[in-house]
């Protein structure tokens, strides 16, 4: 089941994106005691995570995964965790409401093997799940008709030829993705109609719109402040 919130003010859409997210981190655990949050990174989410930080969430049961990240060190500027990090980790640690141990970041030198056994650990899925569509409907590392959005890869799969820069890239998988309970998705900004037009082009499968993906979440919602 998809929602869709559509408003012409993004800072309205952050907070609503952010009270639905906690919400559901709060249902979880209080129907299985923890929970797994899966974010990307990037700018569109940022004004999400800022507004996530200050919600009342019982962070000491949220294990926090990303959904893709350049095969980069951590301290790469190109590195997905330096939004992640700044906008919701620092904010919780000065709070110390988050335990460091409760983010899992990709670590480049282990590979997707370590980072498969770490999820597996704490359920081995995605409860909920955070995605910003590209311009051009990608989500995470899934990318149109590439082999990434074929892959039947059951968790995590790297890549040494992105379409979008740079070409080397992790991400989780169609399979991981889709089997979330709770999935937000993002079509932020002018950049974003034509990936949104292609979502809502029954005409257009998963391949050719991976946003799709979020059609296969139990319960999703979809943020826009284009006009549909």
């Amino acid at each position: 089941m998809v929602g869709f919130t559509y408003d012409v003010n993004r800072k309205q859409l952050e907070r609503l994106c952010a009270d639905a997210i906690a919400k559901q981190l709060g249902m979880v655990i209080a129907r299985q005691g923890q929970a797994v949050f899966a974010v990307p990174g990037g700018r569109s989410v940022s004004g999400i995570f800022s507004e996530l930080s200050n919600r009342e969430v019982d962070w000491q049961r949220v294990k926090i995964f990303v959904v893709d990240e350049r095969q980069v060190p951590m301290t790469s500027s190109e590195s997905n965790f330096a939004v992640i990090n700044q906008y919701l980790l620092e904010p919780l640690n000065e709070r110390k409401t988050l335990p460091p141990d409760n983010f899992f970041p990709y670590d480049v030198t282990q590979g997707i093997k370590k980072y498969q056994q770490q999820l597996e650990s704490v359920g081995g899925k995605f409860n909920v799940v955070l995605l910003s569509a590209g311009e051009d409907g990608h989500v995470a590392g899934l990318f149109p008709n590439h082999h990434s959005i074929e892959s039947t890869a059951p968790f995590f799969l790297t890549m040494t030829d992105s379409p979008k820069p740079p070409p080397e890239r992790m991400t989780s998988s169609k399979q991981l993705l889709s089997a979330a309970t709770y999935g937000s998705l993002l079509f932020f900004g002018e950049g974003k109609k034509q990936a949104l037009k292609n979502y809502q082009d029954q005409t257009l499968g998963i391949a050719d719109c991976p946003a799709k993906i979020v059609d296969l979440v139990e319960q999703a919602t979809i943020y826009t402040d284009n006009t549909v």
